[in-house]
């Protein structure tokens, strides 16, 4: 029960820093357009998970940042603090392809991968939206988050399964 109130408070912090670093939507995308999205560019998300697994002590991959397992130090920007310049460039090339604007964010004390694919607003009231991999099952799940239930307003992060270990966040 601790670690899962551990992994929602680190979701929520992430969360808002990526909200605070605002990644300049005015809108989030519909689930219908980051679905299609999804089966368009199936094997680049796949792609970014592998990279990821691989990469597993950087937990924060922006396109200007990142953050270490061990030291969430900020701005992490220079090829020396996590990652190549040449495998940055590739995490990026990847985010453009596949229209992640806020970059991925691993959770180390759960198995979630999320891209996020749109922020808006600040710290105290930003939201997000975007995907997320976890090979266990992820909830609460909704049948939409274009409007989230209002059951549901009060939960962190609300998920909606898109295909076996997919899902689409929104917080």
């Amino acid at each position: 029960m601790a670690t899962r109130r551990n992994t929602s408070l680190i979701l929520i912090i992430t969360l808002a820093v990526i909200s605070a670093l605002n990644c300049g939507d005015e809108a989030h995308p519909s689930d219908s357009v980051l679905e299609t999205n999804f089966h368009k560019h199936e094997t680049a998300f796949q792609r970014l998970v592998s990279m990821s697994n691989e990469d597993y002590h950087v937990v924060r991959i922006a396109s200007d940042f990142n953050w270490l397992d061990d030291d969430h130090s900020f701005p992490r920007t220079g090829p020396e603090r996590g990652l190549s310049k040449d495998r940055w460039d590739s995490y990026r090339a990847l985010f453009q392809e596949v229209g992640i604007k806020c970059g991925l964010i691993r959770w180390d004390d759960s198995n979630i991968i999320a891209l996020c694919a749109s922020g808006i607003g600040m710290v105290t009231s930003g939201t997000t939206k975007g995907y997320a991999y976890s090979e266990t099952e992820l909830t609460p799940t909704a049948e939409s988050l274009d409007v989230v239930p209002e059951n549901l307003k009060d939960e962190p992060v609300v998920y909606k399964r898109i295909e076996p270990n997919w899902y689409l966040y929104a917080k």
